[in-house]
Formats: C-alpha cells, structure tokens, sequence
C-alpha cells in the first residue's frame, strides 16, 4: 500500500525504523532525503529513492526502483535522457490521428494536420514536462490508451513519424518513457 502525503516535512515526522521512516498508519517504509523538494502532483514509485537537495517537478512521476542522486532535478533527469539520443540520426515514432489525419486534441490545443510526407513544426522548449509545447508522438508499439490518453480511440489511425534526436523536447523520465514531445517531425505513413 502507498501512502499519500503532503509534504516532506509530513514523511519526516514519521518514527525511523531499521533507517526507514514508516507511515504510522500503514508501515509504509520511506526514505527521503532532508532538503529534497517534490512538486505538487508527483507520484513516486515503490522502493525509489530521492537525495538530499533533490528537486522533483510538478508532475513528475518517478518509477519503482529509481534512485535519484543528491542535488538532482528532474530537469538533469530529463535532459540527459534526452542527450543519450544525439547522434543516433533519425527515430521513427507513431503518432495517432484522426481518419482526417488530424491531431486527435487531447489537450484541447489547436488541431494539426499530418498529410503523408508532411514536415510539421510546432514551438516548444526541452524541459521535464511529458505535456507541454511541441508535437506529442508514442514510442513505436504504444497505444495512447496505454498512455492515460482517450479511453475509445478504436476511430485513430496510427501514422508513422520520424524526427531528428536534436528535435527532441521530451523523451521521458525513468518510468516515463513512452510519450515524447518533439519540436519537427516528418509523416510517413
């Protein structure tokens, strides 16, 4: 069982058992460095472990087993995630569309064209944020559903992109992996 806090400040509160601080409630074992700072609406998976002066983005989620190093940000994070794919040329990804070939809009934002042999560019800065500026793609294999995206998508076609590593925006945080933002990509299916 997880348990859900509010602060770090509540988990330090919490007795230290064997090293661990326990919810008293449920015996939900802890560690969590003393300055570590985690925004609102992160989700922290199961025997991850954070270090002193870590700092966890609003929204970040973080996947069991990860362990963040001290003075960490998940900006450091999502950055030399994105950096391990320079120099690898072109990746292929799926964008899912509409029968159109429009953008599906599950954020609400503007509808985007994605005629075949298309270049399509869009603003957007890297940072740490799975949802923001930029085209939104799914690693090759993952259906937006997988994703937490529109539950009926039986109507969405599935076209295939490719981009440039360099137009990466996004490309996931540990256990986080799978939908990327990127600022240019070309369609080719």
């Amino acid at each position: 069982m997880s348990a859900i806090v509010d602060s770090a400040d509540e988990i330090h509160a919490w007795p230290v058992i064997d090293g661990w601080h326990r919810d008293p409630a449920t015996a939900t074992r802890v560690q969590i460095g003393d300055r570590a700072v985690i925004g609102d609406g992160a989700t922290i998976g199961d025997w991850a472990t954070i270090g002193d002066v870590a700092v966890i983005g609003d929204g970040a989620v973080i996947g069991d087993g990860a362990k963040i190093g001290d003075g960490a940000t998940t900006l450091d994070l999502a950055e030399q995630i994105r950096a391990s794919h320079h120099g690898r040329g072109r990746i292929r990804a799926w964008k899912w569309i509409t029968q159109d070939r429009m953008s599906p809009n599950f954020d609400g934002g503007e509808p985007v064209h994605y005629p075949i042999g298309a270049t399509v560019e869009a603003e957007g800065e890297a940072n740490d944020q799975q949802c923001g500026p930029g085209l939104h793609v799914l690693r090759v294999g993952v259906r937006p559903e997988w994703v937490g995206l529109c539950p009926d998508t039986h109507d969405l076609i599935c076209a295939e992109v490719e981009f440039d590593a360099e137009d990466i925006l996004f490309a996931g945080l540990p256990g986080c992996d799978a939908k990327w933002r990127v600022r240019k990509l070309v369609v080719v299916t």
